[in-house]
């Protein structure tokens, strides 16, 4: 990842933090990528692919850093997932049932633009599942020049919006994960559905 790009994402992830620490956002921390498959530390891999897309094309992580949101259902607070160079995850986890609901997208010489989704994918992690594939997550973001102006943190501004698109691409998410885990291990292909945000539900962020 571009140099500038880590400066940017680590000065919003210690915000973030700073934030959750003193309870004024619903934010937990960071869901780190593992080294190996020794670090389970006996809990399950939540496997996949994010890939940003910026008017359908895809992020100049030079520019513009993003982060994307995820709870289990229950929780009250979300994690930040940091996909790798590539934008796969591969995060340890407990089952439940995990909720991709909120993004958000910094963009150069502006504030950073939340979206919290109506519609958001999901995806289950058993008892008896070693890893859970998703597959791919295509997160396209949409703005005009003049969206850009009234961008500041909130969700939706001007005529920006956000799609997410579920690519079932299991073969090759579980091919490379199992590469940079170290190791091939079991890895079921999650079912992943789309889940209608409940108005006002605090559990999800």
């Amino acid at each position: 990842m571009n140099k500038k790009v880590n400066i940017v994402m680590l000065s919003a992830i210690m915000f973030l933090l700073l934030l959750s620490i003193t309870g004024c956002t619903g934010i937990s921390g960071v869901a780190y990528n593992l080294k190996a498959k020794d670090d389970l530390g006996g809990k399950k891999v939540l496997a996949g692919r994010i890939l940003c897309y910026e008017n359908d094309v895809p992020i100049d992580r030079s520019r513009t850093a993003w982060m994307m949101f995820f709870h289990k259902e229950g929780d009250t607070k979300a994690k930040i997932l940091l996909p790798d160079e590539d934008g796969y995850i591969y995060v340890p986890v407990t089952a439940g049932i995990y909720k991709f609901a909120s993004v958000n997208i910094m963009l150069p010489s502006i504030a950073s633009i939340n979206f919290n989704m109506l519609k958001f994918p999901s995806v289950t992690v058993n008892d008896n599942d070693s890893a859970a594939n998703f597959g791919t997550y295509k997160v396209k973001f949409y703005y005009t020049a003049a969206s850009r102006v009234v961008a500041r943190w909130g969700g939706y501004h001007g005529d920006s919006r956000l799609e997410i698109e579920h690519v079932p691409n299991y073969d090759i998410t579980r091919s490379t994960i199992s590469t940079k885990i170290g190791t091939a291990m079991p890895m079921t292909d999650g079912k992943v559905i789309f889940v209608e945000r409940v108005q006002n539900d605090p559990r999800i962020r």
